[in-house]
């Protein structure tokens, strides 16, 4: 038998198998990719079906389909699936038992040892319903590893100083939040809270339901809630649409026939989301995690200044504003320089390697060492400032990975812009590194004549270190792009040869990126005068004020989160 073991992460929504390799830890991918979604069900011939295949079925039977078991684990109910009911470990070891064969296969050997990892805040019952679950998958458990711990391994923070970090792990399904101490070679968590049911199932669940509102608002004579199946194709819809909008500021949800009337006249759903829309459906809940990081740091008996790091983790916290909100609030940059849904797997991979006495050697990662960005303007009251500069791909970003942000011209009648490129993480733009420019000619307008048009620009940084920065007009899909090699110089190296697709005009103004109060009253009058838009009003009235108030106190970190909403406001009534 072999002596390897295998790391695992047993998570909500999905499941990851690793194993250290040369003292390397890998993530293994079956073929649908390293992912294994924690769905299990039965199919209509009543053959168990885990992972994809239950996922797929999910929306046609979902009587016969259960996910997010990992909130159930350590209760002595059973889930009643038609063909037969099963308790939650029971479920669970179905997981268990398809990374265990995906291992076999990959590895071209039978393994029955396992490191698998819980949540810091799993009590008694619902470790040792974890314990159960290997067990009857076949797997002798050698050790439950906390996940934050694991997450710490995988960064490499066994290594080095002595320090304090916090682990924030937003996941599918459980939230929690850990500091862990690091003395000498030991790793211990010093407090840890969170939210055993809180993650992106709750953030699927509040776009289901306003995708429901939109449907209604267009056939109010059909209540989706009414038929379990479309509540299913909805809830992978919301799923969906919110993956993407971690990497995009709109996502197109279409499901055709959705409904069909008493009178077998169907009914269709297609909205346009905004990120703006999404991050305002869960703000509250993101703002609940921030008093989780308080109550974590009060335990612990620390201050936001006597940590030394910051690790994201679980797959949540791809969402950009989680980034913005942790950062905000701890006055630190987060580590993302590993992939969040990989990161706990490949930390129990060297746990169970460290157990079968292998050597253990650095974790080697590719990630983006410089942030990315380019050049705009901004309002400072009703004046313009230049020199402003946005990040679209913040350092330490695994890749590849791509990012599409929306910006405005200056003037209605602007349709040219010169887009110009940099390397670095300061506020100025000149105090970066620039990497190169070139002209974005032909944006079309948009149907108010009086208002600036917009265009999105898309970063795609490869895994051999090439980005290519493309700017596109979302009404008439024209795009222009060039392509930059990175070679992670610093910021302050000489600037290369600058790279333009032809030669800028010197007028062309720079970006801007609208926070625009003026802009915001206009609309406002606007809407003020249209008894159909009174909520809107309402909203953006509001959303004015919040802006008058942060620009009162000089914050400029708020006033950036609010220009982001004034943005997708004024765009979503262009």
């Amino acid at each position: 038998m072999s002596e390897k073991i295998l790391g695992i992460d047993l998570g909500t929504t999905h499941s990851v198998v690793a194993v250290t390799r040369d003292g390397v830890p890998t993530v293994l991918s079956g073929k649908h990719g390293p992912l294994l979604p924690s769905v299990f069900g039965y199919a209509p011939d009543d053959r168990p079906l885990v992972g994809r295949e239950a996922w797929n079925q999910s929306v046609v039977y979902p009587e016969r389909t259960i996910r997010s078991i990992k909130r159930r684990m350590g209760q002595e109910d059973e889930i009643d699936l038609e063909v037969a009911s099963h308790l939650p470990e029971e479920v669970s070891a179905f997981f268990l038992k398809a990374l265990k064969e995906l291992a076999e296969a990959e590895l071209d050997e039978e393994i029955d040892r396992a490191v698998i990892t819980v949540p810091a805040y799993f009590n008694d019952e619902q470790r040792r319903a974890t314990m159960r679950a290997g067990e009857l998958a076949g797997l002798a458990v050698e050790r439950l590893l906390n996940e934050p711990t694991a997450a710490a391994l995988a960064y490499g923070i066994d290594r080095g100083d002595d320090r304090h970090l916090l682990v924030f792990d937003l996941g599918g399904g459980t939230f929690d939040v850990s500091i862990i101490e690091k003395v000498g070679d030991v790793l211990e968590v010093r407090a840890s809270t969170g939210d055993s049911q809180l993650g992106g199932d709750d953030f699927d669940q509040r776009l289901v339901e306003h995708l429901i509102e939109r449907f209604q608002e267009k056939h109010p004579d059909v209540d989706p809630h009414d038929h379990p199946k479309v509540v299913a194709r909805l809830r992978q819809a919301a799923e969906s649409a919110k993956i993407t909008l971690s990497t995009e500021v709109t996502v197109r949800v279409t499901e055709e026939f959705l409904v069909e009337t008493e009178s077998g006249e169907a009914r269709h759903l297609d909205v346009t989301l905004s990120r703006a829309t999404f991050v305002g459906l869960i703000e509250d809940l993101l703002y609940g995690t921030l008093r989780a990081i308080d109550d974590a740091l009060q335990q612990a008996e620390l201050e936001p200044c006597d940590l030394q790091e910051v690790l994201l983790v679980g797959g949540s916290s791809r969402i950009p504003r989680v980034w913005e909100l942790v950062e905000q609030h701890l006055g630190i940059e987060p580590h993302l320089d590993q992939r969040p849904e990989e990161v706990v797997a490949l930390g129990a991979a060297l746990q169970a390697a460290v157990i079968a006495g292998e050597d253990v050697g650095t974790v080697l990662v590719d990630v983006a060492p410089y942030s990315l960005g380019i050049e705009h303007m901004s309002l400072d009251g009703d004046e313009l400032v230049g020199d402003c500069y946005k990040i679209l791909i913040p350092r330490n970003t695994p890749i590849p990975v791509s990012q599409t942000e929306r910006f405005y011209t200056l003037d209605p009648d602007q349709d040219a812009v010169e887009i110009r490129v940099f390397q670095g993480h300061e506020p100025k733009a000149s105090s970066n590194k620039p990497l190169g420019k070139f002209r974005f000619e032909g944006i079309s307008s948009v149907d108010d004549p009086e208002q600036p048009r917009d265009f999105l620009v898309c970063f795609r940084y490869t895994v051999n270190g090439v980005v290519e920065i493309s700017a596109l007009d979302p009404r008439t899909q024209r795009e222009s792009s060039i392509q930059i090699s990175v070679d992670g110089a610093p910021p302050d190296s000489p600037a290369p040869a600058e790279t333009e697709s032809e030669e800028p005009s010197e007028t062309t103004p720079p970006l801007f990126e609208t926070s625009l109060r003026k802009r915001g009253e206009e609309l406002l009058e606007r809407l003020r005068g249209s008894d159909s838009d009174e909520d809107s009003a309402s909203e953006l009235e509001d959303l004015l004020g919040q802006i008058s108030d942060a620009e009162k106190c000089g914050d400029d970190d708020e006033l950036e989160e609010l220009s982001e909403r004034m943005v997708n406001v004024i765009y979503e009534h262009s």
